[in-house]
This record gives C-alpha cells, sequence and structure tokens, in this order.
C-alpha cells in the first residue's frame, strides 16, 4: 500500500492503524477518498526507472490521524547527494511516532532509511526500525539493488534471531518504499488522465499498487490553500509468492501534490477498515526557505 504508507508516507501510517479502535468519529475531514475505478489493481506494464525529485537539505513534517483524532506525527528529511557504487545516490530518513491521546495506549515508532538513486528513482539500499509497544523489530532489505526481479528481506525481532525471506517479483519488475515514490511522484509530470503501477515494500510487506491522475483543484489544508494535482490509487497486499492476500481487502487512497515546483506531498487520505486515515503536510523546509504552520 502507499502511503500508506502509502505511504509510508503513502504507506507511513500503517504501522497506526491497529490502534484504530482507540479512535472516536469526533470530526469530518474537510477532504474525503472517493470511491475511485481503477480498471486493474496492477497492470501488466510496471513503473520503470525515472528521474527522482528530492532537494537536499529538506525537511517535512506531518499530523497523522485517523476518523478525525490525532494518532501520529511524521518526519521526514532529506540528506546531501553521494555517490554509492557509481551511482549519484541520496538518503531520506522518516520517523513516524505516535502522538496525542494515543500515546497513553500505545508507544509507536517506526524510523526508516531509504538510499535512492537520484537519476534512476530506483531503491539501493532499505533499512527499517520500528516499535509497537512492547515489540520492536528491525528490516534489512536492497530490493534488488536497482534491479528488477527478486529481493531478499532480513526481518529481525528484538533479541531474536534474523529471519532470511526471499520475495518473489517479476523478471521485468522494479520494487520500491514510500520514501522512492515520493521522490518518483514529484518528478512525475503527467498529463491528466495518466496510470502508474508499482510494487511498494512497506516494513516487510509488499503491496501492488496502481494510481491515475485526477483533477486539478485548490485545496485547503493546514499549510493554507494550495493548487494541487489529486492523484487516485488503489493498493492490494500481496504474498510472498506475488498471490493477492485474501484476508486483506484493496485499499483506496488519495494524494494532494502541490501544483508548483515545490512539488509538496500537501495530504494524503486512505480508506482502511478503521475508518479515513489522513496525513497532512504541516510544516516544510530546505536551506532556502521555511514554510511553516507552527
Amino acid at each position: 500500500m502507499s502511503l500508506i504508507h502509502t505511504g509510508r508516507i503513502l504507506a507511513t501510517g500503517a504501522v497506526l492503524l491497529a490502534l484504530g479502535g482507540a479512535c472516536g468519529a469526533n470530526s469530518q475531514a474537510p477532504l474525503s477518498v472517493e470511491s475511485i475505478a481503477l480498471p486493474e489493481v496492477l497492470p501488466v506494464e510496471t513503473m520503470q526507472p525515472s528521474a527522482s525529485l528530492f532537494i537536499p537539505g529538506e525537511s517535512m513534517s506531518f499530523d497523522i490521524s485517523l476518523r478525525g483524532v490525532l494518532g501520529g506525527t511524521a518526519v521526514l528529511g532529506v540528506g546531501e547527494p553521494g555517490v554509492m557504487d557509481g551511482r549519484s545516490v541520496i538518503i531520506v530518513q522518516s520517523l513516524v511516532r505516535s502522538a496525542g491521546v494515543l500515546v497513553a495506549i500505545k508507544q509507536v515508532r517506526d524510523q526508516v532509511f531509504t538510499w535512492v538513486d537520484l537519476d534512476e528513482g530506483v531503491v539501493l539500499k532499505h533499512e527499517a526500525q520500528s516499535k509497537f509497544g512492547k515489540k520492536e523489530a528491525s528490516v534489512d532489505s536492497d530490493l534488488g539493488g536497482g534491479k528488477t526481479g527478486p529481493f531478499a528481506i532480513d526481518y529481525k525481532p528484538k533479541n531474536g534471531k534474523v529471519r532470511h525471506a526471499k520475495q518473489k517479483l517479476p523478471a521485468d519488475a522494479y520494487a520500491f518504499d514510500a520514501h522512492a515514490i515520493l521522490g518518483r511522484i514529484r518528478a512525475w509530470e503527467p498529463e491528466d488522465g495518466d496510470e502508474k503501477s508499482f510494487f511498494l515494500l512497506s516494513g516487510r510487506r509488499l503491496w501492488r499498487s496502481s494510481m491515475r491522475v485526477g483533477v486539478h483543484e485548490t485545496i485547503t489544508t493546514t499549510m493554507g490553500r494550495r493548487p494541487a494535482i489529486r492523484i487516485d490509487g488503489v493498493a492490494q497486499r500481496v504474498t510472498r509468492s506475488l498471490a493477492d492476500l485474501k484476508s486483506k481487502k484493496p485499499r483506496n487512497y488519495s494524494i494532494w501534490i502541490s501544483d508548483d515546483v515545490s512539488r509538496l506531498p500537501l495530504l494524503v487520505m486512505a480508506k482502511t477498515e478503521y475508518g479515513d486515515l489522513r496525513l497532512e503536510l504541516v510544516e516544510y523546509r530546505r536551506p532556502d526557505r521555511r514554510v511553516s504552520t507552527r
């Protein structure tokens, strides 16, 4: 799934979903995810290499809410460009934590580091550490190291042994994480109705997703009133053998990207079995400017 996560920024909030039973419907979000009907969860042609947009030194802060109740915060930071195995690379990291009344119910902390190839937008290395209450674990993978096909995932519970898993993938398909997908979306210059599809690793789980460019509209969020491009998507969780996980229904999500040179992820919303999940940008900084609501 994306971003929910997506994010984790598109599949990011997935860590907080288990807290849904503690949330009440105290408020109604001004924007909502409509029921969309993409032709396939995953068309035959999957996302191919292309440029990724990240600005060295930039950072973004988000509020995460479920059913209108604040459940967590997320921060994303971008490092300086470097070279890895002869490729131009940049490190993107994010940290998701529980917040609001849910802190007293369950401590959640999810940190992800991604080495992204700036020229091709593919993942060269992915590391994640998560804490959910008393449970802690780490995940390491190179998602193929910028190549297509199957890849390995190492999962290590706290005080446990490393578990090695092999994730099946079509020979011509790439796997991404939420950071890489965000960079690709920001660099994307689509026409109305254009579609993209991709495989997304969230934690140690794989999702297949399709998204379509929707309307251009002006939206009002915590960051103010801004022109935006709405991208609608649907995601299906899959097994290690790429079969649809029957116990998990497809999830619809929508992303609003600012329709300007900054291409900021203003808002991500997803339909979940626990209610509407909302990831909203509340602060943006980069070396030459700062835009904040705090």
